[in-house]
């Protein structure tokens, strides 16, 4: 390879040409000789095959043996020979303390490497029952000696070298090389005390063999390059111990002397060794006696004492697993061991273990506290002594797992699948549940809170003049300037009372009034979980309309869009639910704004009218000459004498005529969701003196004409009422209605009702304890009966109703039902009721048990009120 270059075009390689030198004419023979030597002594060769960067090949190409290479590439084995600061666990001289230290993770590798072998023996030899440390800062030396079985001071046959000198002296040696057999010792790989012998400048071993009746002693020097032939004494029988001292190169470390940061971590690890073996052996360092005997000993050194100290919750799985797990209020921490290995990163065995924990407490708390939905990585968020990210607990784990395969040899993290750890371990309920009273679900609920909170901020508003992007919104042209305070947005119930709202607007303006229509019920946020709530658009949109911003404290309106909230529904038992959701959502969030004067209104729509009019006239038209209405339910109640509850809902026709007569007892084609009262209700209304002969008409925002809407806008303050704080009584009313916590409460107040109860809409104010107390305990009281079927027949009145239905029509064939028709028109004229609730009908089917009429009905039906005028009129079956 080196004649390459002489080669010539076919690869040949000519033959080596002899030196000529040039000859003077008689010149003597002894003086060309001597330029023949000169020529030769001068003649270098072919030149050498350089590489990059002018370094010959050989010097680039380079095998090393196993030592050499130990030692030029430290990091593989015994981690990073350099200077490092970390956040870590050390002993102070009386307890655990996490701080800042300054070490060299290889020369703390090589020492813990020692002290593992030690406390591996116990586990060989069960009889061990102590162990000695020696950390000398001032000579450089350290010693670690263990009784119990030692090591065997036999010739290896085959190695023909001693035992003692193969384990200690020679690479890649160890007992733990059979995967068969399920380990739970630290040592694995084969270097172990090799590599404390190899970065040491003196490494002394010393066995006694009683078994053999030999002691052995070996020194080993200079990074393991030179050894001493082993001296073997004869000892004692039973004399059984071994012990390795050995002075750490401190220069291959970039120290001069071992610095105390190092020596806290040494002490750290022989204190947990203490905690390991337990009180079957008793560990001493520097000549002391540790004051720990016990795992759970040991955890006090990080919790402080059991009286005074932090709560815990420990428990012993099995023999193999033991932990201890405690709230703290920070950010999560661990500490955790394999096979006396300290697992710093801890490693598929913590995950093991907080997997269990983290999804047995998300199960338990969002359980009880749905609206939090807390998640994993909340509970993760928590600070943990002794585990990984988990929870708002302190962990100290102790595993014994078979053959702890780590990611390096430094040993730092577990990475063994759970279904190789030899062991299965299975968190009792009992611990789970002294887990959940230790305070962590308190500071897990809070993470949570906050977590939500900031969830729900992403869609804040701000007081901006220009509102783009929600559908259906009218905006007041002043809504988010500098008269912002002086408007109000109108939150109408559905779309054709924002059609009214909006008829109205020709006579107020709208510089000053919004308008906007909201779909349907708000939802009820008080136990509703942040996605929910995010996910809501009516929610989301009011927010934005308003200018609202979550968490904030309102002391005046300024910030707003609106300084006015007024809400337009209804005078129905819906109507009063809506009122009260839209509330509970103020009250949720934003408390401060139903405390500030004039901020939430209601406008009070009219109810029923009654009035003089031919026969024919239309239902909705009131001659102003001779009418009366009201604008609630109770007033209805009352003039109607013993009429005590019904129900309206908006998008009746308002080209209703009366087809019979001038009194109630004709029919309100397209009227709908009119609360069933008996015909003695109706009877007394008809009767009495004056309005006998007056068509009734009872009357929904989206009934109304425009000239009416222009009458009600004309005289807005007249409808119009404020809601005013009155104190904690209200806060507590409010949660009491909305709250699913409060259930027996509600029940009681459900209970306690008294019939005749009403709202006084005389008063220019209404107290939020008032309407809750006696306008929303209508709704409960209405949505419970036709929600709860009749014990008697199982039926709710819209079923029944449809049962009517069908009887009064004597069907003897099926009927043809579709999505646009649910229910055909020849069911619908014989209902002698008012009111069928979709929400009634809606979620279920039933089974009309008749031969005749074999039918399906899992549609909303709209039924019509007919009134026969015949006397003997057919009568509905009155709720049970």
């Amino acid at each position: 390879m080196d004649d390459i270059h002489d080669q010539d075009e076919y690869g040949r390689v000519p033959s080596p040409q002899p030196l000529k030198v040039r000859r003077e004419v008689n010149e003597p023979h002894a003086r060309i000789r001597a330029k023949l030597a000169a020529a030769k002594k001068n003649d270098v060769g072919p030149p050498v095959v350089q590489g990059p960067g002018g370094k010959a090949i050989e010097e680039i190409y380079q095998k090393k043996s196993q030592l050499e290479h130990i030692l030029l590439r430290p990091d593989t084995y015994i981690g990073s020979t350099e200077k490092q600061q970390q956040q870590l666990w050390v002993h102070d001289g009386q307890r655990m303390v996490n701080q800042t230290v300054s070490f060299v993770p290889g020369l703390y590798k090589i020492f813990d490497e020692i002290l593992v072998n030690a406390s591996d023996n116990k586990v060989r030899d069960p009889t061990m029952d102590t162990l000695k440390v020696q950390i000398d800062a001032a000579t450089n030396t350290i010693q670690v000696w263990n009784n119990g079985n030692g090591i065997p001071v036999e010739m290896h046959k085959e190695e023909k070298v001693y035992v003692p000198e193969l384990i200690f002296g020679h690479l890649l040696t160890s007992s733990n090389y059979d995967d068969n057999e399920k380990k739970v010792t630290g040592g694995r790989n084969g270097y172990g005390a090799k590599l404390a012998n190899i970065f040491s400048t003196e490494f002394i071993l010393e066995t006694c063999d009683g078994q053999r009746l030999k002691r052995y002693k070996q020194v080993f020097r200079t990074n393991m390059t030179k050894k001493d032939e082993p001296r073997i004494t004869t000892c004692k029988a039973g004399d059984n111990w071994t012990s390795v001292t050995f002075k750490p190169d401190l220069a291959k470390f970039g120290m001069e002397v071992l610095e105390e940061d190092s020596v806290a971590l040494m002490r750290k690890r022989v204190y947990d060794m203490a905690g390991i073996l337990g009180k079957t052996c008793k560990v001493y360092l520097n000549g002391e006696r540790l004051g720990v005997k016990s795992f759970s000993e040991y955890v006090d050194l990080y919790l402080g004492p059991k009286e005074g100290g932090a709560a815990r919750v420990y428990e012993r799985v099995t023999d193999r697993w033991e932990m201890v797990v405690s709230p703290t209020d920070g950010q999560f921490q661990q500490v955790s061991f394999v096979n006396s290995i300290c697992t710093i990163k801890g490693g598929t065995h913590v995950n093991y273990i907080v997997d269990q924990i983290t999804k047995a407490l998300v199960e338990k708390i969002n359980k009880k506290n749905k609206q939090a939905n807390v998640k994993p990585f909340m509970v993760c968020w928590q600070r943990l002594v002794c585990l990984p990210p988990c929870c708002a607990l302190c962990h100290v784990l102790r595993d014994t797992c078979g053959g702890a395969d780590c990611a390096v040899q430094t040993k730092e993290n577990l990475t063994l699948r759970a279904s190789s750890f030899g062991s299965k371990c299975e968190l009792p309920a009992l611990m789970i549940d002294r887990i959940a009273k230790s305070g962590v679900v308190a500071s897990i609920l809070q993470f949570a809170t906050f977590k939500n909170n900031k969830e729900l901020k992403k869609s804040d508003g701000a007081k901006r003049q220009r509102l783009l992007g929600i559908p259906k919104l009218d905006d007041a042209n002043d809504a988010g300037g500098r008269n912002s305070a002086h408007c109000t947005l109108i939150l109408t119930e559905g779309d054709s009372a924002k059609t009214l709202a909006i008829s109205g607007l020709s006579v107020v303006g709208r510089d000053h009034y919004g308008v906007f229509p909201l779909r349907g019920k708000l939802l009820n946020v008080r136990d509703a979980s942040a996605a929910q709530i995010s996910g809501n658009a009516e929610i989301q949109n009011l927010k934005q309309i308003l200018g609202l911003q979550h968490g904030k404290v309102y002391e005046d309106a300024k910030s707003l869009r609106y300084g006015h909230l007024m809400i337009m529904t209804d005078q129905d038992h819906d109507g009063s639910h809506i009122k009260g959701l839209i509330m509970n959502f103020l009250h949720t969030f934003y408390p401060s704004l139903l405390k500030l004067p004039g901020f939430l209104l209601e406008r009070c729509a009219v109810l029923c009218c009654t009035s003089k009019a031919g026969h024919g006239a239309r239902a909705d038209h009131r001659p102003s000459k001779a009418s009366s209405a009201w604008s609630s339910t109770p007033c209805l109640s009352m003039r109607r004498g013993r009429i005590t509850w019904h129900q309206l809902q908006a998008g009746a026709s308002s080209t209703i005529r009366w087809p019979h007569n001038n009194t109630c007892r004709g029919c309100l084609p397209a009227i709908h969701h009119l609360q069933h009262h008996s015909d003695d209700d109706m009877h007394c209304l008809t009767c009495q003196p004056g309005i006998a002969s007056w068509p009734c008409c009872l009357l929904g925002l989206g009934t109304s004409t425009r000239e009416e809407a222009r009458e009600y806008f004309a005289a807005i303050d007249q409808h119009r009422k404020e809601f005013v704080w009155e104190g904690d009584n209200d806060s507590s009313a409010l949660e009491m209605a909305f709250s699913k916590k409060r259930v027996e409460e509600r029940k009681e107040w459900l209970s306690n009702f008294v019939p005749g109860t009403y709202l006084d809409n005389s008063a220019r104010t209404i107290g939020y304890t008032d309407f809750i107390h006696k306008e929303l305990i209508l709704f409960s009281r209405a949505d419970l009966e036709r929600s709860i079927p009749c014990m008697v027949d199982g039926l709710k009145p819209g079923q029944r109703k449809i049962l009517f239905a069908c009887f009064k029509r004597n069907l003897k064939s099926d009927i043809k039902a579709s999505p646009r028709e649910p229910l055909p028109p020849l069911l619908l004229h014989p209902v002698a009721s008012h009111e069928t609730h979709a929400p009634t009908l809606t979620p279920y089917m039933f089974w009309v048990g008749l031969p005749c009429c074999r039918r399906w009905f899992s549609s909303p039906v709209m039924f019509l009120s007919t009134q026969p005028t015949t006397t003997a009129r057919p009568r509905c079956p009155p709720p049970l």
